[in-house]
């Protein structure tokens, strides 16, 4: 026995209907829940001002808002529309529909629809282009663009899934590297406009307009294509992002402070005369730098030995010494010690000099500096010091590229050394602030 499709969606909705009535106590979104249907759509409700769907086989009703009101476009897809205006669309909407494999798109100012049937699947482009394409099965394995030798546009590849992109009647598809191909004006000598800058997330790196020419620049793999405070898109250290509004600390080694911009760390230095200060909790700021009355580094016994000055926050402090304690100066140092100490130090036991790259060893109860060679560095094990080699620091900065002095390639850092990558014949290196790529030597001209 033979039904036609929309008798049965009929069916099916007023089965839907029967429900709601027979079981008004229960709530609506339960009554959605447990609605089953067969026939995939949208269809405006009788009774009320929505339309009852059909997606992945739950039957579900959407309300329109009091300002809309529910158009049937076609025999399986409705929608909610301006109740008081002759538009029932704005101009250049286009978008998939989730659950219905099909299309919605403005025409004239006029809502329309298309299914993009078994053998296709809907695709959005962007955020206001989609269209019905090929289903893709294909996978991959390398992120990239490459323009397709038999099609106008390229085959990009996105989360292991290969897909093609097709370019626009008036576009051409052009290679810039061996990972990144694009889209330009096929009848303008400008590949793209001046100023053009953006992320490209799939390929973690920038496209960008060079005297009227496409360019890309990839991120190292410790960096991410991120969209600065200045509006522009660069690549920065991983471990500059994912930080909360509102952050700030002062950096330690450096005048100044890190601060959370836009979900990135950005560095604020203070000038010479001020110095980063956080007081009883408060936000680090740049404060000016009070000279103190006193040097911190200095301490003094009194005449009497009875105790020692100090300086603390630019003040002289007086402390003084118990019953059983007597002051010590060394050098400029004072404190308190024992009258009687006994044995200055146990014999070989020693501890690392700050600043001085040696050592005081216990000889006979005396101290005995150590000096450690230039090659050497002191470390404190316990009760016990000694020199040790000093591990070496890396020859060069990852962060930097530059290009050599004849710009036919660029000096990087890699693993601590530097590596030289050598530009083709058609391409020419060319800086972009601390770092370097190599371009069509054509963007040159």
């Amino acid at each position: 026995m033979l039904f036609h499709k929309s008798i049965l969606f009929s069916c099916f909705l007023t089965q839907a209907l029967i429900q709601r009535s027979v079981f008004a106590d229960e709530s609506e979104v339960q009554l959605q829940k447990d609605t089953a249907c067969l026939i995939t759509g949208r269809k405006c409700s009788a009774v009320k001002n929505g339309y009852d769907q059909c997606v992945y086989g739950k039957s579900e009703f959407v309300e329109c808002k009091s300002d809309q009101k529910c158009i049937s476009v076609d025999d399986y897809f409705s929608d909610c529309v301006p109740r008081f205006d002759t538009k029932e669309c704005e101009k250049g909407y286009d978008t998939c529909i989730d659950g219905l494999n099909g299309r919605a798109f403005c025409n004239n100012e006029k809502l329309t629809f298309l299914n993009c049937g078994s053998n296709h699947e809907c695709h959005n482009y962007s955020d206001n282009y989609a269209l019905c394409r090929n289903i893709v099965n294909t996978t991959c394995s390398t992120p990239g663009r490459k323009c397709s030798a038999t099609k106008n546009g390229y085959d990009r590849c996105v989360d292991g899934k290969s897909e093609f992109v097709k370019c626009k009647s008036g576009e051409k598809c052009i290679s810039v590297d061996d990972h990144f191909s694009d889209c330009v004006p096929r009848f303008d000598t400008k590949e793209c406009e001046e100023g053009y800058n953006e992320c490209i997330d799939e390929l973690n790196g920038r496209a960008f307009c060079y005297n009227g020419k496409l360019s890309f620049l990839k991120c190292n793999t410790y960096q991410k294509c991120h969209v600065v405070s200045s509006g522009m898109p660069f690549c920065v250290n991983t471990d500059r992002l994912g930080c909360k509004k509102g952050y700030r600390k002062c950096v330690d080694g450096k005048n100044g402070y890190d601060h959370c911009y836009n979900g990135m760390l950005l560095f604020n230095e203070c000038r010479e005369d001020k110095i980063c200060t956080a007081i009883d909790g408060n936000p680090p700021e740049c404060t000016k730098i009070i000279k103190p009355k006193c040097d911190e580094s200095i301490a003094t016994c009194n005449d009497k030995k009875t105790g020692f000055e100090e300086c603390v926050n630019g003040k002289l402090i007086f402390t003084e010494c118990t019953d059983g304690q007597i002051c010590v100066a060394d050098g400029k140092f004072a404190s308190c010690q024992p009258k009687n100490p006994g044995p200055v130090c146990d014999q070989g036991s020693g501890k690392c000099v700050p600043n001085q790259n040696g050592f005081e060893e216990c000889v006979n109860n005396d101290y005995v500096f150590r000096q450690c060679k230039d090659t050497e560095k002191c470390v404190n094990n316990g009760f016990f010091a000694s020199c040790k080699p000093k591990i070496s620091d890396p020859v060069c900065d990852e962060s930097i590229a530059t290009c050599n002095k004849n710009f036919t390639g660029f000096e990087e850092c890699v693993d601590g050394k530097l590596s030289f990558v050598e530009c083709t014949a058609e391409q020419k290196c060319v800086p972009f602030g601390t770092k370097a790529s190599c371009v069509r030597d054509d963007q040159e001209a």
